[in-house]
């Protein structure tokens, strides 16, 4: 996370999202400084007690200070927008990496194009990475040339 305050992973369910921020977190555990609290704090978003526990971002952000957060599936979060426009307007050392099928802030049909660009609060502050199903080149290179299988399973990593 080195030099940007948010990041934002989006991605069709099973491109391996979680897997990056699991190795983030623990990239960032034995390349920096010992964190308060034993390392980045690694929150599973998809837990009812992980969003109440978010619900009040304010108090929240209060508790970490200086460390890094991983919201996985913060999609999940009812406030996600406004809980990363806090954290970049009054907590400007917390950094915050999130995982989510679609742009925070989307929903619905068509919100992956509504949701971006980020709001201005966030413009210029968070760097995004999109994972898409692997490509016919991506393919080749594995070794998987028939087309049926690709389709049947989405084009996916296995």
């Amino acid at each position: 996370m080195s030099g940007q305050k948010f990041i934002a992973i989006a991605g069709n369910i099973g491109a391996g999202k979680t897997e990056l921020a699991r190795l983030a977190a623990a990239g960032a555990v034995e390349a920096g400084p010992a964190w308060p609290g034993g390392g980045p704090r690694f929150v599973d978003c998809r837990e009812p007690v992980a969003r109440e526990l978010l619900s009040e971002p304010e108090a929240f952000l209060k508790t970490v200070p200086g460390q890094i957060i991983i919201l996985d599936q913060a999609g999940r979060l009812g406030n996600a927008r406004e809980f990363l426009e806090l954290a970049a307007s009054r907590f400007l050392d917390v950094r915050i990496l999130t995982t989510s099928t679609l742009p925070i802030g989307a929903a619905g049909k068509g919100a992956a194009a509504r949701a971006w660009p980020p709001p201005a609060t966030l413009a210029g502050r968070i760097a995004s990475v999109w994972l898409t199903p692997m490509t016919m080149s991506d393919l080749k290179e594995f070794g998987v040339t028939n087309l049926r299988r690709r389709m049947l399973h989405g084009g996916l990593p296995e």
